[in-house]
């Protein structure tokens, strides 16, 4: 996951080691524009030639905006706030906005 990589690099660059830190204290807010949308049609097209059977189990995970905050706070064991961020253009302010507020609080 692009996520994933994206994050272990920004942690490796800050020298920062999770592991060391209060996990409680360490949150994770991705935000995407728009996603999973080539995953919605490949399944609904199986869907409909198929059946339900055909359509993969990890569908929905692939769909949710909070997949990746998930995934990354569960990889570097980050236990605060986490969750996804869907604001069209808007997102990355809205991230970073959504970021400063639960450094503040």
């Amino acid at each position: 996951m692009i996520g994933v990589a994206a994050t272990r690099l920004a942690l490796e660059d800050a020298r920062l080691d999770t592991s060391a830190m209060n996990a409680e204290r360490i949150g994770v807010i991705v935000g995407s524009a728009f996603g999973g949308m080539e995953s919605y049609e490949r399944e609904t097209l199986k869907l409909d030639k198929s059946g339900p059977k055909k359509v993969g189990p990890f569908t929905i995970p692939a769909l949710l905006g909070n997949t990746a905050s998930g995934v990354i706070g569960i990889e570097f064991g980050c236990k605060g706030p986490n969750y996804g961020l869907v604001s069209a253009c808007a997102t990355a302010s809205h991230a970073m906005g959504e970021s400063m507020y639960a450094i503040q609080v």
